[in-house]
């Protein structure tokens, strides 16, 4: 993999930067704005994700220095502005979906299908309580807690690390909204 320090010097940024083409630097500081505020966002994976720590702007590097890998200097060279912007987007982007907002933080909570899945699971691999906690990282009252569907004193990113320790993948997906009204959170167990 080649190694990247900042976007900058990568070579698919650096075909956009170096462009004579004034829409071809006006897309070059399009992307860099865009990979900003992505960064930024990435940067809060840890937090709902805490098993996932390197899903920040270092991964993000890693991944376009895999791109640049891949395709060598010859297969850049082929590539078009857009097609390269769309490479360094694609590497920013492809993990937003592990962030969650403040309202779909302060929802899952409440979810039957959370305590459902969580209850299931314990039971599929015949665990305790007490061995629940320590896979957890919890004690067994914490655990006992969750089995009652006390869940006002866990927060959503440690109900989701809780999750990801059971080995468990969390998928979020918006839909388009088929009432009128307010859209709503719904947890689905797979």
């Amino acid at each position: 993999m080649k190694a990247i320090d900042t976007l900058a010097n990568s070579t698919l940024m650096q075909r956009l930067i170096q462009a004579p083409e004034a829409n071809v630097r006006a897309l070059a500081s399009s992307v860099e704005t865009t990979a900003k505020s992505a960064a930024d966002v990435l940067s809060n994976v840890v937090v709902y994700m805490p098993l996932f720590t390197l899903h920040n702007e270092r991964h993000v590097l890693n991944v376009i220095g895999w791109i640049e890998s891949l395709l060598g200097s010859e297969g850049i060279a082929v590539l078009s502005p857009l097609e390269c912007a769309l490479c360094i987007l694609a590497a920013y982007t492809h993990d937003l979906g592990m962030t969650l907002s403040s309202s779909e933080s302060a929802d899952l909570p409440d979810s039957q299908d959370y305590l459902r899945f969580l209850d299931r699971f314990l039971e599929e691999r015949q665990l305790s309580q007490t061995q629940a906690a320590k896979l957890l990282g919890v004690d067994q009252p914490k655990v006992s807690q969750i089995y009652r569907g006390r869940l006002d004193d866990f927060s959503l990113e440690r109900l989701m690390r809780f999750l990801t320790a059971l080995h468990r993948d969390i998928r979020i997906v918006i839909d388009d909204k088929p009432r009128r009204g307010r859209g709503r959170v719904i947890v689905e167990a797979a």
